[in-house]
């Protein structure tokens, strides 16, 4: 992590199992190593994100695309794994990023769950198949940032960029 780099583990039955390895590009001049130390002295944590989506393609590309611009993610497909993993010691989230599918049931409460627990977490919802217009207003109230299914990635990762970053 101190370096940038990241590794994520993706198995599923009968198919196999997929390892990803992010390494950074190395340069071994003296200055520039110099340079690089002492900006990543200066440069923020990497951010913590706990994904919330079902299982399938649309949470593995999320979690993908997150990793692969400096993100540490841990995901989860319930939200009984949810408030498990948001309650361990061995996380510190700064957000929660939740997938909106239309065929989430327990994504109604989440929020006000999420709230009760850990007042700090941005709540960051991404619809996903689905429209604004199709969620409930409870939920919606909930949420710190809302993210488009049209939205492009690059405009995806600057609106969370700088909600995680009214934190620090």
């Amino acid at each position: 992590e101190k370096l940038h780099g990241a590794i994520s583990v993706v198995s599923k039955e009968g198919a196999g199992t997929t390892f990803q390895i992010w390494l950074p590009e190395a340069d071994f001049s003296e200055s520039r190593l110099l340079e690089e130390a002492a900006a990543l002295a200066r440069r923020q944590t990497r951010r913590n994100l706990l994904l919330l989506g079902l299982p399938g393609e649309v949470l593995e590309k999320t979690a993908e695309l997150l990793r692969s611009h400096n993100y540490q993610i841990v995901t989860a497909s319930s939200s009984d794994s949810l408030a498990e993993l948001l309650q361990s010691s061995d996380y510190n989230f700064d957000g929660v990023f939740l997938l909106a599918e239309p065929d989430d049931p327990g994504l109604k409460s989440l929020p006000a769950e999420v709230r009760q627990q850990h007042k700090n977490v941005k709540l960051i919802l991404k619809l996903a198949g689905c429209n604004q217009d199709d969620l409930d207003a409870q939920l919606l109230s909930g949420i710190d940032l809302i993210l488009n299914p049209d939205l492009p990635e690059s405009d995806m990762l600057l609106k969370l960029k700088s909600l995680l970053d009214q934190n620090s």
